[in-house]
C-alpha cells in the first residue's frame, strides 16, 4: 500500500504532536506557574522547525494546503493528548 504525500505528512505530524504533548505535560507538571508558559510555547517552536524542514524537503504544488492540514493535525493531536495527560 503506497501512501500519498498528504498522508505521510499527516502521519508524521501525528507522531510529532503526540511526542510534543508528552513533553509539554512534563514541563507543565514541574511548576504550574513558570513552566506552563514553556509548555505552551514549546509546541509552536517545534512546529516552526518541522515546518521549515517540510518546506525544504517537499516540492509540492499544494504547499499552502499541506501547511494548513499539517498545522491542524499537529495542533489537534497535541491539544487532545496534552489536556488528557494534564487532567490525569
Amino acid at each position: 500500500m503506497e501512501l500519498k504525500i498528504e498522508q505521510k505528512i499527516v502521519l508524521a505530524y501525528f507522531i510529532l504532536g503526540a511526542a510534543v504533548a508528552i513533553v509539554s505535560n512534563f514541563f507543565s507538571s514541574l511548576s504550574p506557574v513558570n513552566n506552563l508558559f514553556v509548555a505552551l510555547l514549546f509546541p509552536l517552536a517545534v512546529y516552526a522547525v518541522a515546518l521549515f524542514i517540510l518546506i525544504k524537503t517537499v516540492r509540492h504544488k499544494k504547499m499552502k494546503s499541506l501547511m494548513y492540514n499539517s498545522f491542524l493535525s499537529y495542533f489537534l493531536i497535541w491539544i487532545v493528548i496534552w489536556v488528557l495527560l494534564y487532567n490525569l
